[in-house]
C-alpha cells in the first residue's frame, strides 16, 4: 500500500514539531481540521490516515505519514482493518510493537499516544487490552475511545477522548482546565 500521493506535496508545506493523527479507515477522509478549529490549540495538526491501512502495511508508509513531519506527538489509531480479517491478536500486537519501536528509534523525543480501535466483540476487546499493555511497555500515553454505534459518531468521540493530547505540551494543567471549562460553557 502506498501513502496518498497528496501527502508528498502536503509534507513539503508542513511544519515540524506538530501533531500527526495516523490511523486507518475511521480517521481517513474525515474533516479533522475543521472539527479541530474549535479546540483552540496552537499546534499544527496533520491527518495522515489511510483508509484500509493494515498493520503489516503501516511500516511501508511510516516514513511518509509520520517521520517526514518530524512531529512532537503522534496519535495512533491502527488495527481496525486487521480485526476485520484476523483474530490473531498476538501477531497484530507484534506488528504494532515493531511500528512503535521504529518511531521511538527515529523520533526519540516524540510523544506517542495509542488509542483503542473501534469495534465490539471478544477479539476486539482482547486486542485493545493488549494494546494498553503495549502502550505502557513503550511509555506511550493510552486513550480508550468509547464504543460508538455509527461511523458518524466516531470522529467526535475520538477527538473528545484525545482532547488533552491536542494541547501544547507546555500548557499547565490550570490552562488545560480553563480551556476545558470554557469548552463546556460553549456547548
Amino acid at each position: 500500500m502506498k501513502a496518498k500521493k497528496q501527502y508528498t506535496f502536503l509534507n513539503k508545506l508542513a511544519k515540524g514539531n506538530g501533531i500527526v493523527l495516523w490511523g486507518s479507515t475511521s480517521l481517513a477522509e474525515q474533516p479533522v481540521n475543521e472539527l479541530l478549529q474549535g479546540f483552540h490549540t496552537s499546534q499544527n495538526i496533520y491527518n495522515r490516515s489511510i483508509a484500509g491501512l493494515r498493520l503489516k502495511e503501516a511500516e511501508t508508509v511510516l516514513e511518509q505519514c509520520v517521520m517526514e513531519l518530524s512531529p512532537s506527538r503522534v496519535i495512533i489509531n491502527l488495527g481496525e482493518e486487521d480485526l476485520l480479517v484476523s483474530d490473531d491478536v498476538a501477531q497484530m500486537i507484534e506488528q504494532y510493537r515493531w511500528i512503535l519501536y521504529k518511531i521511538h528509534v527515529s523520533l526519540p523525543h516524540c510523544q506517542l499516544v495509542v488509542t483503542t480501535v473501534p469495534g465490539r466483540g471478544e477479539v476486539c476487546d482482547c486486542f485493545n487490552e493488549e494494546l494498553k499493555k503495549l502502550a505502557k511497555e513503550f511509555g506511550c500515553t493510552f486513550y480508550r475511545i468509547p464504543a460508538v454505534s455509527t461511523e458518524e459518531e466516531f470522529l467526535p468521540t475520538f477527538l473528545g477522548a484525545v482532547k488533552l493530547a491536542l494541547y501544547d505540551s507546555n500548557l499547565g494543567y490550570s490552562d488545560i482546565a480553563t480551556r476545558a471549562v470554557f469548552d463546556l460553557m460553549m456547548q
